[in-house]
């Protein structure tokens, strides 16, 4: 992923994240875009919980999303834009569908 790209997401997220009262936090939500396989269309969103279902819409929310194909991918985006899931991201393609945890962004830059 290239630094610009990074820096993007990196700030989707911050944007999400400004304003949020002290006992609530960004959400990681993995979601099956079709078929019931583990082959397939997966994606993810990082947002506040209640606006979650708005971008998965596609509706202009605060909060980011990525398209994926397999766990690794989504690994690779997490680790790349320095997000910290508070849970272990599942292996089995059947715990990964409608997967929730809280995240947040590592204190490094990650412009790297």
């Amino acid at each position: 992923m290239e630094q610009h790209d990074r820096h993007i997401y990196r700030r989707m997220i911050e944007n999400a994240a400004s304003g949020l009262a002290t006992d609530s936090e960004l959400r990681l939500s993995v979601h099956r875009l079709g078929g019931w396989t583990e082959n397939g269309w997966w994606e993810a969103a990082i947002c506040r919980p209640e606006d979650t279902e708005s971008l998965m819409r596609g509706d202009m929310v605060t909060g980011t999303h990525l398209t994926f194909e397999d766990r690794t991918e989504l690994m690779a985006w997490l680790a790349a834009i320095g997000t910290v899931p508070a849970d272990a991201i599942p292996v089995r393609w059947e715990a990964l569908a409608g997967f929730t945890c809280a995240i947040a962004l590592s204190q490094g830059t990650h412009d790297e």
